[in-house]
């Protein structure tokens, strides 16, 4: 999973999205999720910690009583994902992110918060690009679905979750052509010339 070229190790930067864990399969598991965000990130050991290699520093809940012993050199740096943390945990600076559908949406606000805007294009996973780009391109939410083999209501989901990190982007989306235009300009989507089927609509998405 470290193959992809946004994942590092230890060479961490001041736009870096650090991963500690002691448990190596959930910091492979947090180092894919992180990279969603489009920040370069890295897994940082102890003595990363310590140094500072990172702005940020993600953790599962799992990892939580372990980051006790590091004291206060991480005040205000860590992001624990999930479970519960103590009012103590959160005193010392800890970020608490919980569980739940817009998990994503609270976490990019975070990272954007500590570490800026991204540099580059508005992130997204590939099955989002292909989704978006069928319904952007002129099909309904259920022809969508339908092409797609998921439900109406994942469509949906897809559609809120990019136009809420296009917004902390500062890059309003009101309506599917609004996305279009968006993904065209990051690059997303590649015309070359050719029609969408049918004209995108400039409603907004039901959300019901």
């Amino acid at each position: 999973m470290t193959g992809s070229g946004a994942v590092a190790r230890q060479s961490g930067t001041g736009q870096s999205v650090g991963v500690w864990s002691e448990n190596p399969w959930q910091r492979e598991v947090l180092m894919v999720w992180m990279n969603r965000f489009g920040y370069p990130v890295v897994a940082v050991d102890t003595a990363g910690l310590l140094a500072g290699a990172t702005r940020v520093v993600v953790v599962g809940a799992g990892d939580r009583l372990a980051l006790r012993r590091f004291g206060r050199s991480m005040a205000g740096r860590v992001i624990v994902v999930g479970g519960t943390v103590e009012k103590a945990d959160i005193r010392s600076g800890v970020h608490h992110v919980t569980e739940g559908p817009d998990i994503d949406h609270r976490l990019n606000l975070l990272l954007t918060r500590a570490l800026g805007p991204t540099s580059g294009r508005t992130p997204m996973s590939a099955r989002e690009r292909e989704i978006l780009t069928t319904y952007v391109m002129g099909a309904t939410v259920e022809e969508t679905a339908t092409r797609h083999f998921v439900a109406a209501s994942t469509v949906r989901t897809h559609y809120r979750r990019v136009s809420a990190r296009y917004d902390d982007a500062g890059l309003p989306v009101a309506n599917k052509t609004h996305l279009l235009l968006r993904m065209v300009a990051d690059g997303w989507i590649q015309l070359d010339g050719v029609l969408p089927e049918s004209e995108p609509t400039t409603s907004a998405i039901e959300v019901a």
